[in-house]
């Protein structure tokens, strides 16, 4: 019993050490730096709620491979195998004026290794978690949600797919009004 409990205090201040490090000495890697690309905004540059045209100009220079009613998608080579698949939505649900917005953003980060598939998953993660913007998450590891504190509609959604190479972010606008 008493074993026990030493082992739980000694596991407690393992675990009070490295979240200390971590919040003083987080550095992202290069990877996620490209994904991620500029951290203003929902997600490179972009925010929820702003005009479709907008995210041209956060993407440039990349151009989008597709584009029709529901909103522009993008294919960006990350190197060594890699590719980012981003697809902005917009609410096409709504009166052709307000179908504009961009509600939704998924991106698709497609790794050929699964140490580095459970890194980068592991460092977005801790980047939700240590951002001041984003509350405690639900779920379990391999399927996140966390809810904006400052956005209070909007959600952000960090899953892992069966295979573990391939990471999806989903950013989304929970406020829309959906028609009856």
């Amino acid at each position: 019993m008493q074993k026990e409990l030493y082992m739980n205090i000694l596991m407690g201040g393992i675990w009070l050490l490295l979240a200390a490090c971590t919040q003083q000495g987080f550095s992202h890697s290069e990877l996620f730096k490209q994904i991620f690309l500029d951290e203003s905004g929902t997600f490179r540059g972009t925010v929820l709620g702003e005009h479709i045209e907008r995210v041209k100009e956060h993407e440039a220079p990349n151009v989008p491979v597709h584009e029709d009613i529901l909103g522009l998608n993008y294919q960006l080579d990350l190197g060594q195998n890699r590719e980012l698949i981003i697809t902005y939505y917009k609410d096409n649900l709504k009166t052709e004026t307000e179908s504009n917005r961009v509600t939704s953003i998924v991106a698709n980060i497609h790794l050929q290794d699964e140490l580095e598939t459970a890194q980068l998953y592991n460092e977005i993660q801790e980047y939700f978690i240590q951002n001041n913007h984003y509350g405690l998450s639900s779920g379990s590891y391999g399927d996140y949600i966390w809810e904006s504190r400052i956005n209070n509609g909007m959600e952000v959604r960090l899953k892992l797919d069966e295979h573990k190479r391939v990471i999806t972010l989903n950013f989304i606008d929970t406020q829309i009004e959906r028609p009856q």
